[in-house]
């Protein structure tokens, strides 16, 4: 999806969030209730989340040749991959969102616990610098 995809996207969602707010007809209960659905992915599966994953793929990149970067490196992009489709299709959230927040969190949690990162170098790369 393009920035610009992405940013309408995020303008249709603030304008349908306006809607639901202010009791519009045209709103149905299908969208209430895939809003309710994206918001929770949002809640569950934090940006900062994304952002410390996305910087640690960068980071492992040269050492893909070894097993347990190529193995840390997949499992980020499934999972990452995996939240890109529940954004898509929010059906079934609250089973798939926890889970793939654990995914994340374990997976960095690996690379910390081998001393490739630190909790503060992931947490430094997880702000908004836009």
């Amino acid at each position: 999806m393009s920035a610009k995809d992405r940013a309408f996207s995020r303008q249709d969602r603030e304008a349908l969030q306006e809607m639901i707010e202010e009791g519009f007809e045209k709103v149905t209960p299908a969208m209430k209730s895939r809003e309710k659905r994206l918001q929770l992915v949002e809640q569950t599966i934090p940006t900062s989340l994304l952002r410390s994953a996305s910087y640690a793929m960068l980071r492992m990149v040269s050492k893909l040749d070894q097993p347990f970067f190529y193995e840390t490196y997949e499992t980020l992009s499934v999972a990452y991959s995996a939240y890109v489709k529940l954004i898509d299709n929010p059906a079934n959230a609250n089973k798939i969102a926890p889970e793939l927040r654990k995914v994340f969190e374990e997976t960095l949690g690996s690379l910390v616990e081998g001393g490739f990162m630190t909790w503060e170098e992931l947490l430094r790369h997880s702000k908004d610098h836009s």
